[in-house]
């Protein structure tokens, strides 16, 4: 189990040859989000594109990425899915989470994954006070809807 937010950063390292391939810029979450299906390694900029790995190659996360097979990260435009995945992709961090009667939980600050990119829950930022005391984590079966602006959940009670 991991969080979003720690993959950013690390370096990328072929299982087969041992060398550095990219380092982790970005994820790349189904719609609606239920799974990372890549990571990018690098980020569309003015002369180039975006970079990415599947998450099917990721072997191992600890303090780098381990991937398998004949990994070498692949440019977007040659993915149709995650082009278009990343077209319609949105922030989650900062997202209201809102329950059914209508009462505001805070904001996501984190998404919680298990080893084979599914998202577990989500980590609720609710002030200040309250991150001090630890944050919550909102299970993902608690989720009604997931939208732009505001995640719904089903009940206001959270793990």
């Amino acid at each position: 189990m991991t969080t979003v937010n720690s993959l950013f950063g690390k370096p990328i390292i072929a299982q087969a040859t041992g060398e550095r391939m990219a380092t982790v810029q970005d994820v790349v979450l189904d719609q609606p989000p239920t799974r990372v299906v890549a990571l990018l390694t690098e980020r569309a900029g003015l002369l180039r594109s975006a970079h990415s790995i599947r998450w099917e190659q990721v072997i191992s996360i600890g303090d780098v990425v381990v991937v398998g097979g004949e990994t070498t990260p692949t440019s977007v435009k040659e993915d149709p899915e995650l082009a278009a995945l990343i077209k319609q992709a949105h922030q989650i961090t900062g997202t209201n989470v809102i329950t059914v009667d209508g009462t505001q939980l805070g904001t996501i600050a984190d998404v919680t994954i298990d080893e084979r990119g599914q998202i577990l829950g989500y980590e609720l930022k609710q002030g200040l006070l309250q991150d001090l005391r630890g944050r919550t984590m909102l299970p993902v079966e608690q989720i009604r809807s997931f939208g732009n602006d505001a995640l719904i959940v089903d009940q206001p009670t959270i793990a």
